[in-house]
C-alpha cells in the first residue's frame, strides 16, 4: 500500500494480472483465438543474417559462472570470440532445447551485445543475438567508450570488453496474454 492508502503499482499489477472466476474464461478464449502477427520481418529482427558461433559442449561455462567475481576494473585484451560465445549460451539454446522457456513460445526477450573490445569480426560493433541460431547479427557500430560510459553509467577503470542488454519486446505477449503478459515475461527474464 502507498501511503494514501492506494494499492501500489506491483500490488496492482499482481492483483490485474491474476486469474479468476471473472476473467478466466476471457483469458482462455483470448488465448485460444490468438494469431501471431502476420508481418514479414518481425520489429526486433536485425538487417543481415545471423553469423553462427561456435556450439559450446561442455560444462565450462556454468563452472565460468560460478566463478565470477566482482571487479571495478576492465581487461586489457580483447574479449576472445570463444568466451564470448560461452558467455552468450546462458541466454541461448543447447542441442536439448532452449535454456530460457517463453510463454507460448513466442520470443519477448532479445539480446544486444556491445562487443567494444571483442576478437574477430563483431569487434566493434553492436550486434543482435539470436538464441536459437546461437550467432549474431550486426545491427550497427559500437560507441566510443565514452558515449558508452554515459549510456550504460560505466564508473571503473578501463575500457569495456563487452556490453550485454536484454530487452523486453512485449507487443505479441500483450495480444496473447493481455494483463498477463508482463507476468509471463518476467518468468523469461
Amino acid at each position: 500500500m502507498t501511503n494514501d492508502g492506494e494499492p501500489s503499482p506491483l500490488e496492482d499489477f499482481w492483483t490485474v494480472s491474476s486469474l479468476g472466476q471473472h476473467n478466466a474464461a476471457a483469458f482462455g478464449a483470448a488465448v485460444r483465438n490468438f494469431e501471431p502477427f502476420d508481418l514479414p520481418v518481425h520489429p526486433m529482427t536485425p538487417p543481415e543474417a545471423f553469423t553462427p558461433l561456435p556450439r559450446v559442449r561442455d560444462d565450462r561455462t556454468q563452472r565460468l559462472f560460478a566463478s565470477r567475481r566482482s571487479g571495478r576494473t576492465f581487461g586489457e585484451q580483447p574479449l576472445p570470440e570463444k568466451t564470448l560465445s560461452r558467455l552468450l549460451t546462458a541466454v541461448g539454446s543447447t542441442d536439448a532445447g532452449a535454456l530460457i522457456p517463453a510463454a507460448g513460445g513466442i520470443e519477448a526477450l532479445f539480446t544486444y551485445v556491445f562487443a567494444h573490445r571483442v576478437e574477430g569480426e563483431f569487434d566493434g560493433t553492436i550486434c543482435a543475438y539470436s538464441a536459437t541460431a546461437h550467432g549474431l547479427s550486426i545491427v550497427g557500430a559500437c560507441p566510443a567508450t565514452d558515449q558508452l560510459r554515459r549510456l550504460f553509467s560505466l564508473e571503473c577503470d578501463g575500457e569495456p570488453q563487452l556490453i550485454v542488454m536484454s530487452v523486453l519486446y512485449l507487443d505479441e505477449l500483450r495480444r496473447k496474454y493481455g494483463d498477463r503478459a508482463l507476468r509471463f515475461a518476467l518468468q523469461q527474464v
